[in-house]
């Protein structure tokens, strides 16, 4: 005699595939996660439509984080694949949840984010200033604010005009 199981309703999400542990930020997670719709008793449920959406909370201090690319729908087989999903967060580790209605999540992933692509300047001018010769300083940071380090640029920079009193204006030509 042969007996057959069949899986029951949807009841909570589970890991198909875990997603990266260890990404730039701005960056797609690789691999990307896939999220497979489970009953109770943890067996895969074939159903498709259901919407998965990926959050992101940074553990950094002060820090910050959201996704891009944070929604996935279930196909026939119940499996929700992430296409292009990833974290753009102060650099340290994030919880990366997944969520779909009453289910049941699965434990949030810990993905360590560290500084993404160098993509902007950011000059931070001095707290207080007088008339007279001071610094700003000039870093080279990911379009999260992270600080890119070795990214081969190099330069010089000097201020060409700048006006104290009410307004801090600079304007830097560099080479």
């Amino acid at each position: 005699r042969i007996t057959y199981y069949q899986a029951g309703v949807a009841t909570q999400l589970g890991y198909y595939q875990n997603p990266d542990t260890n990404n730039p930020a701005g960056q797609a997670l690789n691999p990307q996660p896939i999220i497979q719709l489970q009953d109770f008793a943890g067996n895969a449920v074939s159903q498709a439509g259901v919407v998965v959406t990926a959050t992101a909370t940074s553990n950094v201090a002060g820090g910050y984080a959201s996704v891009i690319n944070g929604t996935a729908t279930t196909d026939a087989y119940g499996r929700a694949t992430f296409s292009g999903l990833s974290i753009v967060a102060t650099a340290g580790t994030v919880s990366l949840a997944f969520s779909s209605g009453s289910l049941t999540p699965p434990t949030p992933a810990t993905v360590t984010v560290t500084a993404g692509t160098a993509s902007k300047l950011t000059v931070t001018p001095p707290a207080t200033a007088t008339a007279g010769t001071f610094n700003v300083t000039v870093a080279l940071t990911d379009a999260a604010g992270n600080p890119v380090a070795n990214s081969g640029a190099s330069g010089n920079s000097t201020a060409q005009s700048f006006t104290l009193g009410g307004t801090n204006a600079f304007t830097l030509a560099g080479t």
